[in-house]
């Protein structure tokens, strides 16, 4: 059966609370600007893909508040209500990425692409090629992953949530890629690829985005734009 409903799942903080200390070593009003940036291109990116979204946050209950932030937003006002908001559940990354993709489809969608909010620059059509990867496999055995060039990953798509994929994974390290993928095919899955990407997880995978950033994101540009002092030199 081919996927005909399928949607967006994605992890993300509420900017106003603080964030990944490998960013910024500060946490004050331009860095609040900067993850509030980055959420909101992110989601950006993702919407024009035109597939619904389920937004889970953390910390638990910050949805309305982030509801209120995406609301505000000129660009992205019209798409608020294709956007649903939940709350993260407790637990590691494992369980958090097993959980969102799971009440996804138990939404009523047959087939979820997740992604993370740090990823402003991410191509729409991306998600659509996800999909397209998992179009000739009824049976839900095939899991795309995108790769990241940190041996990590962006993207994790499937006709189920592949949990055993990411039992016991030790995250932030530069075979991550390897090890889930290594852990999905032991579990039965077959492994698809979707293109390399590049996510945000460091100061200088900042940097790096603020030397490639020429168009689109314009949220992240005008906010890299207040933090070039602390960033240094672009790569």
């Amino acid at each position: 059966m081919r996927i005909s409903h399928p949607a967006v799942a994605m992890l993300a903080r509420d900017p106003a609370a603080p964030g990944k200390t490998r960013l910024l070593d500060v946490n004050d009003d331009a860095a609040e600007a900067l993850r509030r940036a980055l959420l909101l291109d992110s989601l950006d990116a993702v919407a024009q893909a035109g597939r619904p979204v389920h937004v889970f946050l953390t910390p638990a209950g910050a949805e309305d508040a982030v509801r209120a932030v995406v609301a505000d937003d000129p660009g992205l006002a019209a798409q608020v209500e294709r956007l649903t908001f939940a709350a993260q559940i407790e637990g590691d990354l494992a369980a958090r990425m097993t959980h969102a993709m799971t009440a996804t489809l138990a939404a009523g969608h047959d087939a979820v692409v997740l992604v993370g909010s740090d990823a402003p620059d991410l191509p729409p059509a991306i998600v659509d090629e996800a999909v397209d990867a998992l179009q000739d496999d009824p049976d839900g055995r095939r899991i795309v992953l995108g790769p990241t060039a940190d041996g990590g990953f962006y993207l994790v798509a499937g006709r189920v949530a592949p949990a055993a994929a990411f039992e016991g994974v030790r995250w932030s390290r530069d075979d991550v890629l390897a090890a889930v993928t290594a852990r999905a095919i032991a579990a039965g899955f077959e492994v698809a690829h979707a293109r390399p990407w590049r996510d945000v997880d460091t100061a200088a995978d900042l940097r790096a985005l603020a030397g490639r950033l020429t168009a689109g994101a314009a949220r992240t540009r005008a906010a890299l734009r207040g933090l070039a002092d602390r960033l240094g030199g672009v790569e």
